[in-house]
């Protein structure tokens, strides 16, 4: 059984922004609802993680409804930085960010992994 955080704390903030600044405000009467919240965090979080594979030159093909698919709101709200909470990780290092390449898993599983293949490239050298 998988543990909740009590509150949920919204991804993005946001703040007042100086008058200069383009782009349309957001308004908070949108995202009236725990939910609603939720879900923008969840789209928004898929438009962050595009932006990386295309800086870091890796193919990414999934869609809102495969990302969605990945992310219930049951896994959404055990995201996180600590060992136990969820995060997503390629199970083919060499392949892109596709459905069949990709898996929700355990922090401390994603980082033992990381481990064994900084191990395996450091003793090639």
């Amino acid at each position: 059984m998988m543990t909740y955080k009590t509150k949920y704390l919204p991804q993005v903030v946001y703040k007042d922004r100086p008058r200069w600044m383009n782009g349309c405000k957001p308004k908070p009467e949108n995202w009236d609802t725990e939910e609603r919240i939720i879900e923008r965090d969840i789209y928004y979080a898929l438009l962050k993680h595009r932006a990386q594979a295309k800086f870091r030159n890796q193919e990414h093909t999934l869609t809102e409804s495969e990302w969605r698919d990945l992310w219930t709101v049951d896994r959404w709200l055990c995201r996180g930085r600590c060992k136990t909470d969820l995060c997503l990780m390629l199970v083919d290092r060499e392949g892109g960010w596709h459905k069949d390449n990709v898996a929700i898993v355990e922090r401390r599983v994603y980082l033992e992994r990381a481990g064994e293949y900084r191990n395996n490239n450091n003793d090639g050298s």
